[in-house]
């Protein structure tokens, strides 16, 4: 099954052209980086992406739900990795966002670079339940395929939905933060997660998706997710990050 969507991406993206490299000097050809994922190097050199979801018209003339598609860009608008949605058609519209899910992410050169599952858990992404300890969201990140490199999991919370950001040791090495109204009116408020150190309070990126972005994505059905996080953190972490994007989202 898996083949058949690389397959149909692969073909789909075959004359996707090179992206600009961002530090002057270097070749096209991304250098080894020693802990670095292979085919995560542009991430090294950048300290935000943008998400956009591709505009599906069946998605838009009908009530069905369609696998989402994905393009993330680099702060200049260039496309940068592309992301496509491999899940069940009766989950999608049954269980919509509870629904488990592979999400495949390649870069420019067609090869899969980050892969994120996420289970389907009835209720998931229930603040009350996970603080009671069950039906806890969770998304696994590999990055090359096959090697993972970290986890995102939901932790309970009274409103504010809140994340960890787990090592491949299951370690916490950062805290996502969510407003208290998620689902409330949000085309009223901006949709703002804060990336916050280990101490809750230290504020070092943010997940955020505007009053903007909300309006296009209730006439066309299509996101857009703004992602920040520091130039010199960890490539590992920042993959993680973006599998907790996809979860959020």
């Amino acid at each position: 099954m898996t083949s058949k969507y690389i397959n149909a991406v692969n073909s789909k993206y075959r004359n996707i052209p090179q992206i600009n490299r961002p530090i002057h000097g270097e070749s096209d050809e991304p250098r080894s980086i020693p802990d670095c994922p292979p085919g995560l190097e542009y991430l090294t050199q950048i300290d935000q992406i943008t998400v956009k979801q591709r505009f599906d018209l069946l998605d838009v003339l009908t009530t069905s739900e369609v696998s989402k598609k994905y393009v993330l860009k680099n702060v200049w608008g260039e496309p940068i990795y592309y992301a496509f949605e491999e899940s069940n058609c009766c989950m999608r519209q049954c269980l919509s966002t509870s629904r488990g899910f592979v999400l495949h992410i390649l870069d420019t050169t067609n090869r899969e670079v980050i892969r994120c599952h996420r289970d389907c858990i009835a209720l998931g992404g229930c603040t009350c339940l996970a603080r009671c300890g069950i039906c806890s969201d969770l998304i696994t990140v590999e990055a090359p395929v096959g090697h993972v490199v970290g986890y995102v999991r939901q932790k309970g919370g009274i409103l504010a939905a809140e994340f960890d950001i787990l090592d491949n040791n299951d370690n916490a090495v950062l805290t996502l933060k969510g407003p208290c109204c998620q689902c409330l009116l949000p085309i009223c408020m901006d949709h703002h997660f804060n990336i916050c150190a280990l101490d809750g309070v230290s504020v070092i990126g943010t997940i955020s998706k505007g009053i903007t972005s909300y309006v296009k994505e209730i006439l066309s059905k299509a996101s857009s997710v703004d992602l920040t996080f520091p130039l010199d953190l960890n490539v590992s972490s920042k993959a993680v990050l973006i599998g907790a994007l996809f979860l959020i989202d």
